[in-house]
């Protein structure tokens, strides 16, 4: 069997988001999964980002793997307007594989080949009124958030696009994957809203996987410098990581941490990730503004990038992982922090509610709800905290690969 990869969305800068991370283990599985003779046929852009490093970290030596270049249109614009695939690769892609897996809908699913179409969210659309200038609104919701007239066509017409190309790989799909149960009811939501008939028979949920963490890695000397620097070896504190667009309430956290310390806890905050450089570089301008006001500012880091060192050391010394945010497809960030042992307060929406489990706090979207779930945290004993952490490592065990490797290896072997 000649299993089809579309390992673009290795070329087009998912390698360094979570889907990335759901591409590189779920080729991992498959290969496990597959016969001696099945043979992957990675499918990538002409001229694009080499991904030789992927196809040789996911497949053993033993497996063949044949790499196909779809050229590029003549007009890129024009072409992803009308198809989210061109006609000419479609034809390509019929031609070199009996099964293909698509990881990201908006590369498109040909008509001729069967393919298996991994969903994580809806959220571009999902959120695009509520946060216009991060996300896909529509025309009157970017006028209204002060947007020129063309700008709020191209946002527009950017929502447009999106809606007809998920439309038409749900359509076109032989099999769906959710990736969470939130996620296969909004995307059920938004089948029925576009009439696109038959979702119910060829959608399923597969939830992901998380890697167990392995040896601790070693702090070197800057590292180990930076954080006594910051006055976090000796003390109290509370961090979230990743990024900081509108819908990761950063500010609601900032204004739980400014709480907490009015009525005289003694806690620091740290906020780690690319965004979180300097102040310029937060995206979410109410997060902006509520770091910028703080009166206890002196006791919010930015840390920035964080190495697996001092990631590893942030779980293990921190009094919790919050994760305020308001919809997530799966909410991996939380299976992740119960992994290392760290507690997690989060808000109790979407995906979140199903990740979640032993040694997490989960708390209405609001900051006094948010400040009451650390301050719990904070009041617990020694005991019962190492209880909650071992009881959290062990649900989090239970979110593997194995689960969305077998639903795909399932899937497409059923296609023939």
């Amino acid at each position: 069997m000649r299993i089809g990869i579309d390992l673009r969305a290795m070329q087009l800068g998912h390698q360094f988001r979570g889907i990335g991370e759901v591409v590189r283990q779920c080729c991992r599985q498959l290969d496990q999964r597959s016969a001696a003779d099945d043979v992957v046929v990675a499918f990538v852009d002409q001229g694009g980002p080499p991904v030789t490093d992927v196809v040789e970290a996911c497949f053993g030596p033993d497996r063949t793997v044949r790499t196909v270049e779809l050229p590029h249109p003549k007009n890129p614009r024009m072409a992803k307007l009308r198809h989210s695939l061109t006609p000419e690769r479609a034809a390509i892609i019929a031609a070199s594989c009996d099964a293909l897996v698509q990881f990201d809908f908006s590369l498109g699913v040909p008509v001729d080949v069967p393919t298996v179409v991994v969903v994580y969210d809806q959220v571009p659309v999902l959120l695009g009124d509520r946060y216009p200038h991060n996300y896909r609104p529509h025309y009157r919701s970017a006028r209204n958030a002060g947007m020129s007239v063309a700008k709020s066509v191209n946002k527009a017409m950017g929502r447009q696009v999106y809606e007809r190309h998920l439309a038409e790989a749900l359509d076109r799909a032989f099999h769906i994957v959710a990736i969470s149960e939130h996620t296969a009811d909004t995307t059920r939501v938004f089948a029925e809203e576009h009439q696109v008939a038959g979702i119910p028979e060829k959608l399923s949920v597969a939830h992901l996987g998380h890697t167990p963490p392995g040896a601790t890695p070693e702090l070197n000397a800057m590292e180990r410098s930076r954080l006594d620097a910051l006055g976090l070896v000796d003390a109290p504190f509370v961090f979230f990581m990743g990024g900081s667009d509108e819908r990761r309430r950063v500010d609601l956290l900032v204004a739980a941490f400014n709480d907490l310390r009015a009525h005289g806890t003694e806690l620091k905050l740290v906020l780690a990730g690319y965004d979180f450089v300097t102040m310029e570089m937060v995206l979410s301008e109410e997060a902006r503004e509520a770091l910028l006001s703080s009166s206890y500012r002196h006791d919010i880091h930015l840390l920035g990038f964080a190495s697996d060192a001092e990631r590893h050391w942030l779980y293990d010394h921190a009094e919790a992982f919050a994760f305020p945010t308001e919809h997530e497809g799966f909410g991996l960030p939380v299976v992740e922090s119960l992994a290392m042992g760290c507690t997690v307060v989060a808000f109790d929406n979407t995906s979140i509610r199903e990740v979640s489990g032993p040694n997490c706090e989960l708390v209405s979207g609001t900051w006094p709800a948010l400040a009451a779930g650390i301050e719990r945290v904070l009041a617990r004993t020694p005991a019962a905290k190492a209880a909650a952490a071992e009881a959290g490592r062990a649900w989090a065990a239970t979110f593997t690969w194995d689960t969305i490797g077998e639903s795909l290896h399932r899937h497409i072997t059923a296609t023939g």
